[in-house]
């Protein structure tokens, strides 16, 4: 029974919140729900979660873009564990 117990924790524990990923967020820290992650060396497309977490299997400072609807595209380096804050679009009239 133990075993089982101790199973079934070890499955549930990415779900948790305990693996450390990297976000994006707004200028005023909110996080960024379903911003584009662009790996261009791979030709692949990630996207955040609901909270602006997302991770990636690829090896630090590979160049990345991250895209969101009316906020400036950014390249930046992947580091894991990082926070990256885009900056609105703004055009003036």
């Amino acid at each position: 029974m133990f075993k089982n117990i101790v199973l079934v924790f070890l499955t549930l524990i990415p779900f948790l919140g305990f693996s450390q990923s990297t976000k994006v967020v707004d200028s005023c820290g909110e996080p960024l729900a379903f911003a584009t992650i662009e790996i261009p060396s791979k030709d692949t497309l990630v996207y955040t979660d609901i909270d602006g977490f997302f991770n990636l299997e690829v090896p630090e400072n590979t160049e990345i873009i991250v895209s969101y609807i009316s906020y400036e595209e950014k390249k930046v380096p992947y580091k894991k564990e990082d926070l990256i804050v885009l900056e609105e679009y703004v055009i003036n009239l």
